[in-house]
This record gives C-alpha cells, sequence and structure tokens, in this order.
C-alpha cells in the first residue's frame, strides 16, 4: 500500500524563500541599470565632446561677435549636468559669458564705405540690412533720450532702430522696425530699457546712454502724463503721484545699472547725455566706431537734428524746485553708487557731466 508524504515549511523557511527572491530581482536589476548607465556615458561623452568642439571652433575664430546664453538654459538641479557644467564645457557655457559669433574681424566695417555719398541724400528712405548683423542693445533709463538716439543713429547710418517692446506712437509716425524680431539682426540696434530682454534678444554688445536722473525723472514724468514731446503743467509736480514717482524712479534708476551690470558680460559703451547734447557729432562718432559703421553719413545728424520726438535738452526755469531736500538726497547717494558702478567696470563716469545748477539744493 502506498502512502502520501505532505511537506509543510516553516515559516521561516517561507520568509528566507521570499528574501531569495527579492535579491534575485534586486542582482537582476541592478545589472540592468549598469548596462543603461554604461550606455548613457557613452552617449554623454559623445555630446559633450560635440560640444567641446563646436564651442572650441567659435572661440578660435576671432571674426565673430558675442551671444548671449542664458544659464536658466542649463538644469544646474541635476548633478549630471552640473557635474558637466563645471568640470568638462568651457566657462563660456557655465559662467553666462558670451559666445563669439559673426562680428567683423578687427579693422573691419559691418557695411562698405561709401564713398561717393551724397549729403542730399540724408533725408532718403531708411533702410533694413539685407543680411543678418550682430545685435546691438541701444539701453537707457527711461527719460534718458533713447528715442532721440535712435534717430540720431537713423540720420548717421540710414538704417531703421528696432525696439524689443513695440511703440504705437512710434509705428504710426513710420518707424517700420518697431515690430521687427529683435533678433532679425536687420537693425542697426535695438532699444530696450530692462536688462531681461536679452533672454529673448541674443544682443552681442550693449550701448548705454547715461542722464542725469533729475532731469530723466522730469522728462519722463512729462512722457507719462502729456505724451512724447508735450509739457506737463507744473501744478501736476505738487501732487502725490510725483513723490511716488520719484521715490519709485530713484530706486529703479539704481537697479537699471546694477542688473545690467551684474548680468550682461559682453561689450559694453556708454554714452553720456550731456555729452550727447553739447557735442553731437563726437558722440554719434563713439556710438558709430562702437557698431563697427563708417562714419560717412555723420554730417547727416545736422539736416534734421532734433527729430520729431526729441524734447526739451533743459529743465524750464519754473521746475527748478520740483525737489525736496530728502528726495535731492537720495538722488545724490545713488549717484554716487552709479558713479562707483562705472568706474569698477572701467566705464566713462557720465555722472561727472551731471549739472545741478537748476536743482534748488544747490
Amino acid at each position: 500500500m502506498s502512502t502520501t508524504r505532505n511537506f509543510t515549511s516553516s515559516p521561516m523557511q517561507n520568509a528566507i524563500s521570499v528574501i531569495l527572491v527579492v535579491l534575485i530581482m534586486l542582482q537582476a536589476r541592478n545589472m540592468v541599470i549598469e548596462h543603461e548607465i554604461k550606455k548613457s556615458k557613452t552617449v554623454r561623452n559623445h555630446v559633450v565632446g560635440e560640444i567641446k568642439t563646436v564651442v572650441e571652433e567659435l572661440l578660435v575664430d576671432n571674426s565673430r561677435g558675442f551671444v548671449q546664453i542664458p544659464r536658466e538654459g542649463l538644469n544646474s538641479s541635476d548633478n549630471f549636468v552640473g557635474e558637466i557644467m563645471e568640470s568638462q564645457l568651457p566657462q563660456q557655457l557655465t559662467q553666462n559669458i558670451p559666445i563669439q559669433i559673426s562680428e567683423p574681424v578687427s579693422g573691419e566695417f559691418i557695411v562698405q564705405n561709401e564713398e561717393n555719398f551724397d549729403l542730399t541724400t540724408c533725408n532718403d528712405d531708411l533702410k533694413l540690412f539685407e543680411t543678418p548683423k550682430p545685435i546691438t542693445a541701444l539701453t537707457s533709463f527711461p527719460g534718458s533720450g533713447n528715442t532721440w538716439s535712435r534717430h540720431l543713429l537713423h540720420m548717421s547710418t540710414g538704417i531703421w532702430t528696432g525696439n524689443a517692446k513695440s511703440s504705437a506712437k512710434l509705428k504710426k509716425a513710420g518707424w517700420l522696425a518697431e515690430d521687427l524680431d529683435c533678433n532679425s539682426g536687420q537693425t542697426i540696434a535695438v532699444k530696450t530699457h530692462r536688462w531681461h530682454t536679452m533672454k529673448k534678444c541674443a544682443y552681442s554688445k550693449i550701448l548705454m546712454v547715461i542722464r542725469n536722473p533729475f532731469y530723466a525723472f522730469i522728462a519722463e514724468f512729462n512722457r507719462e502724463v502729456a505724451s512724447k514731446t508735450a509739457e506737463v503743467d507744473t501744478s501736476a509736480y505738487k501732487l502725490e503721484e510725483w513723490n511716488d514717482f520719484v521715490a519709485l524712479s530713484t530706486r529703479e534708476y539704481l537697479a537699471f545699472f546694477t542688473d545690467w551690470f551684474h548680468e550682461y558680460k559682453g561689450p559694453f559703451k556708454t554714452i553720456c547725455f550731456e555729452k550727447l547734447v553739447e557735442d553731437p557729432k563726437k558722440s554719434v562718432s563713439e556710438m558709430l566706431e562702437f557698431l563697427r559703421f563708417p562714419p560717412y553719413r555723420i554730417d547727416c545728424i545736422f539736416e534734421n537734428l532734433e527729430g520729431d520726438f526729441h524734447r526739451e535738452h533743459h529743465v524750464h526755469p519754473s521746475l527748478t524746485k520740483l525737489f525736496n531736500p530728502e528726495q535731492t538726497e537720495k538722488i545724490l547717494n545713488v549717484i554716487q553708487r552709479v558713479s562707483d558702478i562705472l568706474v569698477e567696470h572701467k566705464m566713462t563716469d557720465c555722472t561727472t557731466f551731471f549739472n545741478y545748477t537748476t536743482i534748488a539744493r544747490f
């Protein structure tokens, strides 16, 4: 007679069996992960090698300009990417330093000099570059003469300027490049007031117009209250709105300089508004030199020096007591800090040309 045996296992044996199965599964998983890591390292090294080759070729070619690469474009929260950033890629990619692209070699202009240019054609229709050129930001604190500077560039180059933020008023007046993409490279410069526009506009260099904030605040307040060129009634300066405007503008004036000089690492040129008024030809010539544009049209600026949207150069005598002592002191402190920034970055210190004779405190 046959007998049947029943095999049973103890709880300890069951636990050991489960542990063995788990260990086998973990070992299999680790083998898969190790295989994938080897593959990813191979891909990574290939990609990094390609990037380094391209960047090194760009850096060797001195005939090129600059483009800003935002650091936000690199995901530094990823340790793997952070490792590549800090150890394998050039500083131009990891430290927000511009990479060189398409700038003319030393001594060359971005266009050819028109030797037979006739000044009678100064007021001919403005044009756009047919082939893209390096993109220059024309920046200033509001009320510092940006629109007038654009007009002078129009007259001295025959090329339109663009605008990072289109102006309906200028577009209505016939300024044809207001809606043009700031990255088109078809304009001689692109107007902007804020550094953060460089996130969408690949500026190769910065041309900054600097004006005495006392006068810039008045000019901008006039613009906000009475549009581009009209004068505002002096009674408006006695309202609380003016005091709030001065307080906000004082803070923003300093922030304008600290932001630009902290965020942008490419070529920089400062133009002093006071010197531009005093000697337009000399200041515009400096702009053209920085832009690498030949000065063959420089005398065209005198065919229409003011333009259609240039506000008064000088503050009217009735506006000499607009700033109270507290406001004046705060603005003077900001001016000193701006001066320190300009000196630190080896820029022309435009604050040395500021005129305070019409400010009540002096």
